[in-house]
């Protein structure tokens, strides 16, 4: 990685995205007409056009959903820079985050039996000051060489930090609670 590497989402990634996202939506929208049409008080039956309406518009919002997830994909993109990663993704709401590598603490693969099954994962980067994961680089492929290549970036700027001659906090605060503890057992 020591000049700037441009990765996209794999294509297996979005359509099986596409696929999950539609069927689950559509079962949603499905069983919630089903719970509705189960639970109402409705003295007469629902006309035929409207149960067809209905179904006809859950697989619209459906499809819709699923398009907008599927194309969201295209633009999503990951640059590795020499010192830091850039996340860039979003069709509605754009994201673009650039993340030093001194900054990440770790980055986590995470992978489901369909990602399993055509060979990309996730990876999750994580950063001390974040409360759970700071960017997550979807559908990559070959995962596991990228994840082993960002940790040892992580590992060479945590050394580079504290080689250059600055203090790391945490030795000063250790240093220092040493001279009081010391000085206070005198």
């Amino acid at each position: 990685m020591n000049s700037t590497i441009n990765l996209k989402p794999c294509k297996e990634q979005m359509v099986s995205s596409f696929l999950l996202t539609f069927l689950f939506l559509f079962s949603c929208f499905l069983l919630l007409g089903l719970v509705l049409s189960i639970f109402s008080d409705l003295k007469e039956e629902v006309p035929f056009f409207l149960r067809n309406i209905y179904l006809f518009g859950s697989f619209l919002l459906s499809t819709g959903f699923a398009f907008l997830n599927f194309f969201g994909y295209f633009f999503m993109s990951y640059d590795f820079r020499e010192d830091s990663i850039r996340v860039r993704g979003g069709i509605i709401w754009k994201s673009d985050k650039n993340i030093p590598y001194h900054k990440l603490t770790d980055a986590t693969l995470n992978q489901g039996p369909i990602q399993r099954m055509f060979g990309f994962a996730d990876i999750h980067l994580q950063t001390a000051g974040s409360s759970g994961v700071e960017a997550m680089l979807c559908g990559i492929n070959g995962a596991d060489n990228i994840q082993e290549k960002i940790r040892q970036k992580i590992k060479e700027f945590s050394l580079k930090t504290s080689d250059d001659g600055e203090e790391n906090v945490f030795v000063e605060m250790l240093k220092v609670l040493r001279s009081i503890d010391s000085k206070l057992k005198n």
